[in-house]
């Protein structure tokens, strides 16, 4: 996925001089492991990334990758009750949630991860942020 998201960069000039060697070893560097991903996950991402027009954000690709492993994932169950607990912990105050953003890893990850993501959503919600922060990686 790192190769797609760098050759995106230069091709679009978002690179601010970076040569592609260095986009992608610092893209590396950052990037959760390969291994919490199911299958098919990131070769369907980088796909959408290598045909992504410049100037749009890359978010239409996680949302591409999240439809291609479940289109109905908004109304699935487990879906539904990690955005009530995000919105249940974005109501007690400043810095206590997690990003909604994780809760697509339901469908993007392996079912050790998602048994992962379970137990960090049934912390105290001034937990669940560091938690899911150490499973998924992002």
């Amino acid at each position: 996925m790192c190769e797609a998201q760098c050759d995106r960069f230069q091709r679009c000039q978002m690179n601010l001089g970076e040569t592609h060697e260095a986009c992608v070893a610092d893209c590396m560097s950052d990037a959760p492991s390969e291994a919490i991903f199911k299958p098919g996950v990131l070769s369907t991402w980088a796909a959408c990334l290598s045909r992504l027009a410049c100037g749009v954000s890359d978010d239409s690709c996680l949302m591409e990758v999240v439809v291609s492993q479940d289109p109905n994932w908004e109304t699935e169950p487990r879906s539904q009750a990690c955005m009530a607990r995000h919105q249940e912990c974005e109501g007690i105050g400043s810095g206590v949630s997690f990003s909604d953003d994780q809760c697509v890893a339901y469908f993007l990850c392996t079912a050790k991860v998602v048994a992962e993501v379970d137990a960090c959503l049934g912390l105290a919600c001034d937990q669940i942020a560091g938690c899911l922060d150490r499973t998924l990686q992002w």
